[in-house]
């Protein structure tokens, strides 16, 4: 394995933080010509706005290298709802082994989404549920996040819709189905006491019996009709609850006030917690990103800088200082400041050291007249961060492959909107045995639509706490070997895995996302499960997937659809018995609708959405069958 060097960021003068010893010199980095810059106010929403919808257009994809190990995948649930955060993947697995359990943020309808709440699955040892049919709580909630108390107990939280509401929360003894809602009593109001909207909430569980639960989220901001709540705009809020969410409490996280930030952005941060020690991190990219980590169960905190911004308090159009800069895109000028991309994690490992992984994004703020900034998505770098590093200095462990091997990463013109590194949104976790693993979800330099590169969810690791990582030689676990052309992102792990590593992720056909940015077609995306032996990290090469969906071990029904075409209703018949699972799907693959029990002679109804589209899938338990249906 390779041992990276320890890279840090040399104060010099009052007030600033970089001429930088880059970071990123060795990593590949797409062509100068690509180092295209977008301009933002703001990358994070909490709901939707409408868009006219078009047509995905297929245009095929070349495999020229697969690397995978042998997975076995299921598919969980599927969701239209198909942005699991805008920076930072919060936590979305618990447990390992013969009691694991995965959450998700969920919705089987388009705009304005009135289902969208949590999906859950759970595998006891001797299989997955079937897939949920609706969301587990009782009201609309978005922003999934699932840990497991001591007692047995899972816990999904998400923000309420309205967020005035307070954080909405949901416990059920693991895989039973039964849920009990609760909501965390809303403890910040403005001056004239009305409630401060919550929005984007992280959650894990903590306390030497996995008793407590550590909550944060932001303050409404105002381009989402809220506003400045103490000065900040998206203001971090802390809820603490040390009876398993029967009680909670309001508490305060020194140094993160409007004397030292203007606010944060939403899911620019992450939280872990491991006995009586927490640790919360906070990814910005024009100002400092920062480790708060409290060694008595959130009572008092100490600061660590992770990456520090050549100025503090720097508010958007008042000017960066030059020399401190460097020529990211090739124009000449030293205009580009390296910060985090706002996607990272933290992770507290069985000895109690601090982890953090986040992603390297550059930044510039050129025009001094547009209440604006730019970044550059064609960043690429994984940046590491561990306790014992000391303030503002870390190390890059993963990137984007330069598959090639031409020395650049050779990309097509549009890079898919997620905000983040093109090996971003990365998640930590430690085996039993003290191995490290970092996921991440890096561009494809040989996979594309011809338009945009999908992202594959990579895996590296440590064995020796983090002072190396196999960076050269990650490992794709999400592997296109039959040329299917899957976008896998959002990947997920539980913090602490056993002798197998457990992963949620999403993954759909079109690079991008529906809700933001690319504003993709509506649609559904597959919510799958990934379960692989550590051991085989090492050897990661030609292997085999196991695809538990499509297992056939009995002989193939008879199946009629009628009519065909049909114009709003479809039947389907022609075998007896038990009911079967309708999957229906259009002619790229895509899955629009997922119906668990379909009796003989059901009928199906067809949206208007729906008309023109070739449907083409039934699956049962066991078996497939494909009767061919073209909606009128």
């Amino acid at each position: 394995m390779k041992l990276l060097q320890t890279l840090c960021f040399v104060l010099t003068g009052p007030g600033f933080a970089m001429a930088q010893s880059d970071p990123l010199q060795h990593v590949p980095q797409v062509p100068t010509s690509q180092r295209l810059a977008v301009t933002v106010t703001h990358r994070a929403v909490a709901e939707f706005e409408s868009h006219a919808l078009h047509e995905v257009v297929n245009e095929g994809v070349e495999v020229v290298e697969a690397r995978n190990l042998v997975l076995t995948q299921q598919v969980m649930g599927t969701t239209t709802y198909d942005l699991q955060t805008n920076a930072s993947q919060g936590q979305q697995v618990a447990g390992m082994g013969d009691a694991v359990s995965v959450a998700w943020t969920q919705s089987f309808q388009a705009n304005p989404f009135n289902d969208r709440g949590s999906g859950y699955n759970h595998n006891d040892g001797s299989g997955w549920l079937p897939q949920p049919a609706a969301r587990v709580e009782s009201a609309k909630t978005g922003w999934t996040t699932l840990d497991r108390l001591g007692s047995g107990r899972d816990v999904v939280m998400g923000h309420s819709s309205p967020s005035t509401l307070g954080l909405h929360f949901a416990t059920s003894e693991t895989g039973s189905g039964v849920w009990t809602d609760g909501v965390v009593p809303n403890a910040y109001t403005y001056d004239d006491l009305s409630p401060v909207g919550h929005l984007w909430p992280r959650m894990v569980v903590g306390g030497y019996q996995d008793e407590c639960l550590h909550a944060i989220c932001l303050s409404l901001p105002s381009y989402l009709g809220g506003g400045p709540y103490e000065g900040q705009e998206g203001a971090m809020l802390y809820y603490r609850s040390c009876d398993e969410g029967a009680t909670w409490e309001a508490l305060a996280l020194p140094g993160l006030g409007s004397e030292m930030f203007y606010g944060f952005e939403g899911d620019q941060y992450a939280i872990h917690a491991r006995g009586a020690k927490v640790a919360i991190a906070i990814f910005n990219g024009l100002q400092d990103s920062v480790v708060l980590i409290s060694e008595d169960n959130g009572d008092t905190w100490t600061t660590h800088t992770i990456v520090d911004f050549p100025v503090d308090m720097y508010f958007i159009d008042s000017g960066l200082p030059e020399g401190s800069a460097v020529d990211f895109d090739g124009d000449g000028l030293a205009q580009e400041y390296l910060s985090t991309d706002g996607g990272g994690d933290v992770l507290i490992d069985l000895d109690g050291t601090v982890h953090v992984a986040v992603g390297a994004m550059h930044y510039s703020d050129l025009d001094s007249t547009d209440t604006s900034y730019e970044y550059y998505p064609a960043t690429n770098g994984l940046l590491y961060w561990r306790e014992d590093f000391g303030d503002d200095s870390v190390q890059v462990v993963a990137y984007a492959q330069d598959i090639d091997g031409s020395g650049v990463l050779e990309l097509t013109d549009d890079i898919a909107f997620y905000g983040v590194n093109l090996a971003g949104m990365p998640c930590l976790a430690v085996a039993e045995d003290g191995t490290l693993v970092l996921s991440c979800a890096s561009v494809m330099e040989n996979l594309s639509t011809s338009t945009q590169n999908f992202r594959h969810v990579h895996v590296v690791y440590s064995s020796d706490g983090g002072d190396s990582w196999n960076s050269d030689a990650p490992c794709d676990v999400t592997p296109d070997l039959q040329e299917d052309g899957y976008e896998c992102v959002f990947a997920s792990m539980p913090d602490d895995l056993g002798s197998t590593v457990e992963m949620l992720y999403q993954r759909d056909y079109e690079p991008g996302v529906h809700i933001r940015g690319d504003l993709d077609p509506w649609g559904p995306n597959d919510l799958v499960h990934l379960r692989f032996d550590l051991a085989e990290l090492a050897a990661c090469a030609d292997v085999e997937v196991i695809d538990v969906a499509h297992v056939t071990d009995v002989e193939l029904p008879e199946v009629t659809a009628f009519p065909n075409p049909a114009t709003d209703v479809v039947r389907f018949t022609g075998w007896e018995g038990e009911p079967v699972r309708v999957v229906l799907r259009n002619a790229l693959g895509q899955t629009l609708a997922d119906l668990p029990n379909v009796w003989p002679g059901d009928a199906v109804e067809l949206p208007q959405a729906w008309r023109g589209v070739v449907l083409a899938e039934l699956t049962g338990i066991g078996w497939t069958a494909r009767p061919v249906l073209v909606v009128n």
